[in-house]
């Protein structure tokens, strides 16, 4: 298993679409310090860095990105008949999911450690900000770094089930642009027709809606009971497949 997640470490490095993920990252903290330049009078004046990254991370559009450029990594071991060709080497079909998983983990580890890099830079050269005054809320980071590998889980077992890469796709344009927020809304109304529960929402169980509330409302135990059967569910069905399916 640790030959499989190297292998998949050196692709994803040296692949011309893990420095496209950087680019538009990057780009995106940079239009978000264009805004702050342009509107300042719609931003609070005590910002830092750390705090404007953990609200660029809240929007969910860099999961999203995350989301495109995983399932087309991965959808390449279906295309390409690596997974034909491995499995005959392993001892176990799970190895391939938690290999994938742990790839996951350390992925987005790397994108948070280089986009925490690239907001230092970008918001002390064009706002001229200070990180050192910032607070280090670790917390928040730690909240959205598990609710981040929970839902690329989630779209690695779409991505096992479908072996395609389009379910896994919409399923992140819908939920990571806010168009989730409608069958959300419509779904409540039809649980407070029914059983007269104001307090119902679902968008609290949902792993995409809680990364935007992330910056502005946590709850610990909620996200991080939702972020564990993500987890769980996520490996339970990819591993089903994975032993049920014949590989292509």
């Amino acid at each position: 298993m640790i030959n499989l997640v190297k292998m998949y470490l050196y692709k994803i490095i040296r692949s011309f679409g893990f420095g496209i993920v950087i680019f538009l990252s990057a780009l995106l903290l940079v239009s978000n310090a264009m805004k702050i330049l342009l509107f300042p009078k719609l931003v609070y004046q005590d910002f830092s860095a750390l705090e404007i990254m953990i609200r660029f991370f809240s929007s969910g559009m860099p999961c999203l990105i995350f989301c495109v450029f995983l399932s087309k990594f991965f959808l390449d071991d279906e295309k390409n008949g690596f997974l034909k060709n491995i499995i005959p080497k392993l001892k176990n079909r799970s190895l391939i999911y938690f290999s994938r998983f742990i790839v996951i983990v350390i992925f987005v580890f790397m994108m948070f450690l280089i986009n925490f890099i690239e907001s230092i830079v970008v918001y002390k050269f064009l706002l001229g900000n200070d990180f050192s005054k910032s607070n280090l809320d670790m917390t928040k980071i730690i909240l959205l770094f598990v609710l981040y590998v929970s839902f690329l889980s989630l779209t690695n077992m779409l991505l096992i089930v479908c072996r395609d890469s389009i379910v896994p796709i919409l399923t992140g344009v819908i939920s990571l642009t806010g168009i989730i927020a409608i069958p959300v809304m419509l779904f409540n109304e039809l649980i407070i027709s029914i059983t007269g529960q104001t307090s119902f929402d679902l968008g609290d169980y949902l792993v995409s809606i809680n990364i935007k509330e992330v910056n502005w409302n946590i709850k610990y135990l909620r996200i991080s009971l939702i972020s564990f059967i993500y987890l769980f569910l996520s490996t339970f069905v990819s591993l089903y497949f994975l032993e049920k399916r014949d590989i292509k």
